[in-house]
């Protein structure tokens, strides 16, 4: 299964269970008030910081002088954003993620694709 059809079926998932507790709530106004604000608050998106899927990521002139900068940096050029994001490891968060990407480019190990 996809990353993205996994994302789907987990998101109907989280429909259906909404449904289940509203209907479960009734006509209780603070449960309902309560749920509502739940889902709020879990139904953040991430902040993709402009990077799309689909954008290739390319080796910068410069080279990280910590080892696992270096080697995520290694990894993730030559991959598209959504391959790095599921492939490259993170030493300190588990997995690569927009934000790490964005520190690259800063830090000229990769160039920036959104440009």
């Amino acid at each position: 299964m996809s990353k993205k059809t996994a994302k789907v079926k987990a998101q109907l998932n989280r429909v259906d269970a909404l449904n289940i507790l509203r209907e479960a709530i009734g006509d209780d106004a603070d449960l309902a008030n309560a749920l509502d604000v739940f889902s709020r608050v879990n139904n953040k998106k991430a902040n993709t910081r402009g990077f799309k899927a689909d954008h290739v990521l390319e080796r910068g002139p410069k080279t990280p002088k910590t080892g696992y900068i270096a080697d995520r940096v290694e990894m993730a050029a030559g991959m598209t954003v959504a391959e790095a994001m599921a492939k490259v490891p993170n030493a300190h968060h588990g997995s690569y993620r927009y934000v790490d990407i964005e520190y690259d480019i800063n830090h000229g190990s990769l160039l920036d694709p959104r440009s």
